[in-house]
C-alpha cells in the first residue's frame, strides 16, 4: 500500500561507488545525511563535490563501516538517496523466523 510517488533510494556497496560516482551527471554534488537527519534534505548550497564526499567516506570504511546515507543531486536529476554498505555487509546471517506457536 505505499504511495506509488514515494521516494525512492539505491543500495551500493562502497566498492561500487566510484562506478556509480563516474554515471552520475558533470556537476553533481552530495552530502552525508546523518541521524537524525535523513529525512531533512541540506540545502544545496552545503552541498559538497563528489570527490570530497568521496574522501570522506573513505576515512569512515577505513574505521567503522557502518552503513550510511547519501543525498545526490543536479539540476538535471534532481535528488538521489543512496545506503552505502561496506563490501562484507552483512556481517552476520540474520536469524530465520521463529516459528508461529
Amino acid at each position: 500500500e505505499a504511495n506509488p510517488a514515494h521516494l525512492r533510494g539505491t543500495w551500493l556497496f562502497w566498492g561500487a561507488w566510484r562506478d556509480y560516482r563516474d554515471g552520475l551527471p558533470p556537476g553533481t554534488r552530495g552530502a552525508w545525511l546523518r541521524k537524525p537527519h535523513w529525512l531533512a534534505l541540506p540545502r544545496r548550497e552545503h552541498l559538497l563535490p563528489l570527490s570530497e564526499l568521496e574522501s570522506q567516506l573513505a576515512q569512515h570504511f577505513q574505521a567503522t563501516a557502518s552503513p550510511l546515507q547519501l543525498a545526490v543531486w543536479q539540476e538535471a536529476m534532481g535528488w538521489r538517496r543512496l545506503f552505502v554498505v561496506a563490501d562484507d555487509w552483512p556481517r552476520q546471517i540474520p536469524l530465520p523466523p521463529a516459528p508461529n506457536r
